[in-house]
């Protein structure tokens, strides 16, 4: 399931800063995070909610590759409080993602963004992936961000013992702008849970935008990496190019 590249650091791009961070949080806490900026002033602020698999060298580099884009990017430890995994591995990422409290990982992503926004001056959204879409729709409810990127999400629900409800039962409470991406082939996801899901948002009339690409499945944005041949490598170019510019479109207009 999604992105299970493990750890490690990805290839550094030309013009990117990055530093390993903590801060504070309201309970004494503090949160570690992978800050990537750009040397010039940045557009915007992103914070990246990751899969079960956390924060690794994938999300390092989708981090790196906003910061080369000019966009101050921000790559909170959603997981530390329930260690590396033993194995990466999709049983191990599940055993974990069981331990992991939804609204306090939600709340933890407006604090790092609201810490990037600060140290960046920048207008700030969130960037979702998998688990981390639906953390960043949630995400919506309670904190205010310019705009909201989620790849496949699942409006459905991902159940766990301390899951939030599915994005489909809150509806009501999103708020946009909201750009969502599906694979039509992923059977994880459903499509029926995107259709129902695009009926009842476009039924409120939120500013929402989704695409669905044919022909792959989940995890498609890992195909940025792959050869131009690979099928998946021009829907993740499309998919990345859009997010670029519904982000820069949301955030400078703030």
């Amino acid at each position: 399931m999604c992105h299970p590249h493990g750890p490690g650091e990805p290839l550094p791009r030309p013009g990117v800063l990055r530093q390993d961070v903590s801060f504070t949080l309201g309970d004494g806490e503090r949160l570690s995070a992978r800050v990537c900026l750009p040397k010039c002033s940045p557009w915007g602020a992103v914070v990246i909610a990751t899969d079960i698999y956390g924060s690794n060298r994938f999300y390092k580099g989708i981090a790196e590759r906003l910061a080369e884009a000019g966009c101050a990017a921000i790559l909170p430890d959603l997981f530390r409080r329930e260690g590396p995994l033993s194995e990466v591995t999709r049983e191990a990422a599940f055993d974990r993602r069981a331990k992991l409290d939804d609204a306090r990982a939600v709340a933890e992503i407006g604090t790092a963004l609201d810490w990037l926004e600060t140290e960046s001056g920048a207008s700030g959204a969130t960037l979702g992936f998998c688990l981390g879409g639906n953390l960043a729709l949630h995400g919506t409810t309670q904190h205010e961000v310019g705009a909201t990127v989620c790849y496949y999400a699942f409006p459905g629900g991902l159940p766990a013992p301390r899951a939030l409800p599915p994005p489909l039962k809150v509806v009501d409470a999103l708020r946009g702008p909201i750009l969502a991406f599906w694979g039509e082939d992923d059977v994880k996801v459903g499509m029926e849970n995107v259709e129902a899901f695009r009926v009842a948002v476009e039924a409120r009339g939120l500013d929402y935008e989704q695409r669905v690409y044919p022909g792959v499945e989940h995890g498609f944005l890992a195909g940025l990496d792959e050869d131009v041949e690979h099928q998946d490598h021009a829907p993740a170019l499309d998919s990345w190019n859009l997010t670029l510019a519904f982000l820069r479109q949301h955030l400078e207009m703030r």
